[in-house]
């Protein structure tokens, strides 16, 4: 499966490195499997649309991103009926060109910064 840093992807959804570490603790290992400490999260591709998602609905209505995140991944997936009179659209192939368009630039210009000591000489 195709992955990204957690740099890359805060790129590509337009946050902080820290406010998508936030989202992703509260969230939990519904969104990625929790990695090592030290170790930079490798946050899969097909994950962006439902973070973006999750971020947007936040962002617009006020829901707490563990709640806008089961949403989005319902709207994704297209399991999701609000009610009989009530009814959500989601531009799936928009928010997927975003993603692209953004992840293109993010890999070219997102650099993992270097850890641990310098090397001798």
């Amino acid at each position: 499966m195709r992955a990204v840093t957690s740099d890359t992807a805060a790129a590509v959804l337009g946050v902080s490195r820290r406010q998508l570490d936030n989202a992703l603790s509260r969230i939990g290992s519904a969104a990625i499997d929790i990695g090592r400490q030290g170790v930079s999260r490798r946050i899969p591709i097909n994950r962006l649309p439902v973070l973006f998602l999750a971020i947007e609905l936040t962002a617009r209505t006020g829901l707490p991103i563990r709640r806008a995140f089961q949403v989005a991944a319902a709207l994704v997936a297209g399991d999701f009926a609000p009610g009989p009179y009530l009814r959500l659209e989601v531009d799936l192939d928009r928010i997927r060109r975003i993603i692209d368009e953004r992840l293109a630039v993010a890999i070219e210009t997102t650099v993992t910064p270097v850890r641990g000591r310098p090397r001798g000489k």
